[in-house]
């Protein structure tokens, strides 16, 4: 399958869902690997309140969305070119864009295109750079273990998995509410989706270089109880964003899961910063933590 047709089958499979005004400005919210479009779910009314018109994606292999067979379909460069033209036929203006974790890597993906569509970055405890060395091959190994769970007993037996391996240590973070929230998407998850998606964070390139050049507002944010390395990650992302990265207090890898208040808070204050958006229609009143519960 050539180039076009797979990004073609990628956009195909995902599952949009749209709230908030058609003319207003549009942030395009975009889960992490294993999650799905619900992760952001205490967002969304905040921030249609705040003017925004709020997209969210499910993708190939996650939530609502379907599966396709093809790997190919989950790079990121892939689901990049077809996240741009799946808003491009929701929104044709220049859009907010959010990415968590996998998705980070996405957004990344898109600011390198250059397309012009991105009128302000927000990455959310994301990946970035190449993929760290893995000489010993454990990662790999890893992969093949967990491969063989899901073929044996499903997505839910890999959760168990996780969990009690230490495989998801920002857990410990979440209350009862937030942890069910990403058992209930992680079990949403196909097995496709877990798989190759996971296989596509490995082999991503490094945007960075194309991050810094493109010099346009962005906002990285990172949970104060996420993994060390992910930590490390954000600080290497403002770097080269010439920011600094915003921790939310009290949060894991999902900050707008864990602490959508904050979340939304944080990245309403971003947005006011942002003329374009303002006069625009995006209102800058920063919403009180009752707005996002």
């Amino acid at each position: 399958m050539d180039r076009r047709a797979t990004i073609a089958v990628a956009e195909a499979a995902m599952a949009a869902h749209v709230d908030g005004e058609p003319s207003a400005p549009c942030i395009v919210l975009l889960h992490g690997h294993g999650g799905s479009s619900e992760d952001w779910r205490a967002t969304v009314g905040p921030f249609v309140a705040a003017g925004l018109r709020v997209v969210r994606l499910d993708l190939p292999g996650h939530g609502a969305a379907a599966a396709p067979e093809e790997e190919a379909a989950y790079s990121l460069e892939i689901l990049a070119e077809a996240v741009a033209l799946e808003v491009g036929r929701i929104a044709p203006g220049p859009v907010v864009l959010v990415g968590h974790s996998m998705s980070g890597g996405i957004a990344q993906e898109l600011v390198r295109l250059g397309s012009g569509r991105v009128a302000a970055l927000v990455l959310v405890d994301s990946i970035g750079g190449h993929a760290t060395p893995d000489p010993s091959g454990t990662r790999e190994a890893r992969a093949r273990e967990e491969s063989a769970i899901v073929a044996d007993g499903g997505m839910e037996a890999l959760w168990d998995h996780l969990v009690t391996t230490g495989g998801m240590p920002w857990l410990e973070e979440l209350d009862a509410e937030a942890r069910d929230q990403e058992r209930r998407s992680f079990s949403a998850l196909s097995p496709r989706g877990y798989i190759f998606g996971a296989a596509a964070t490995r082999a991503r390139r490094d945007c960075m270089p194309a991050l810094a050049a493109a010099g346009g507002p962005t906002l990285v944010i990172r949970g104060e109880g996420d993994s060390p390395a992910l930590c490390a990650m954000a600080d290497q992302l403002a770097l080269a964003a010439r920011t600094v990265p915003l921790v939310i207090a009290g949060a894991g890898h999902s900050p707008h899961v864990d602490r959508p208040a904050e979340f939304v808070d944080a990245v309403l204050a971003f947005l006011a910063g942002v003329p374009a958006l303002v006069s625009a229609g995006l209102n800058s009143r920063s919403p009180t933590p009752s707005d996002s519960r």
